[in-house]
């Protein structure tokens, strides 16, 4: 089953250079065929979407992304860190285009080439990938993104307010609270410390200072109250 970024008929996805990515099998064939050049588009910005084109680009592949969300990770980062990941995707060369794929064509001026349709837009490629919805088998915990980690650490979609630590100019960590209790949290490239510290805090139900939770001076084993 496809996702709200693939809005082309079923009949598209049996076309020679088009692929669903739909497990982590899926995104291991298409991780095969990058090569430099090699221009890729890819139907959602999901957990195996994102991880595709990372990697494209690291193997000189240029990529695009399409998807009707501005944040698609939003579900399982939380809106502020899934802005971060698609600033990182434009900072490394993606085109990330808000729509969705509408129809996929042969390139009549460039045999084995495609054309892309995402509304007036027209887009080359050499691959087509289409997101299903993230399968059971998409990481959870731990997602790979040019070169950074991003962990997800209790639950940080709980009922709750969000609160950032900001380094940088940049949101790194985002903690999930309700009162003084932390729920969750996402962080980009922490240390283990700062893991270890933050599960504690969560498996505890400890007290944190919400102050100095967001203060990137002081070290996360120092946050409670």
């Amino acid at each position: 089953m496809t996702g709200p970024a693939f809005a082309a008929a079923d009949s598209v996805l049996r076309r020679p250079g088009v692929r669903t990515l739909g497990s982590r099998a899926d995104l291991a064939d298409a991780l095969a065929q990058m090569a430099p050049g090699l221009r890729l588009v890819v139907a959602g910005g999901g957990v195996l979407g994102s991880e595709l084109v990372a990697a494209a680009v690291e193997a000189g592949a240029v990529a695009a992304l399409v998807d009707p969300d501005p944040a698609p990770l939003t579900p399982l980062l939380g809106r502020e860190l899934a802005e971060v990941v698609m600033a990182r995707h434009r900072a490394h060369g993606v085109a990330t285009i808000l729509g969705a794929i509408t129809g996929v064509r042969p390139d009549p001026e460039h045999p084995g080439r495609l054309v892309v349709e995402v509304g007036p837009k027209f887009l080359p490629a050499d691959l087509v990938a289409v997101s299903a919805a993230d399968p059971a088998d998409a990481p959870t915990r731990h997602l790979a993104l040019y070169r950074s980690r991003i962990e997800r650490l209790g639950d940080p979609g709980a009922d709750g307010e969000t609160l950032l630590r900001i380094i940088a100019g940049e949101p790194r960590y985002a903690f999930r609270i309700r009162g003084h209790r932390l729920l969750g949290a996402v962080a980009i490239d922490p240390a283990p410390s700062e893991v270890a510290a933050l599960t504690r805090l969560i498996e505890s139900g400890a007290e944190v200072d919400r102050d100095r939770l967001c203060r990137p001076e002081i070290g996360l084993e120092d946050v409670a109250r």
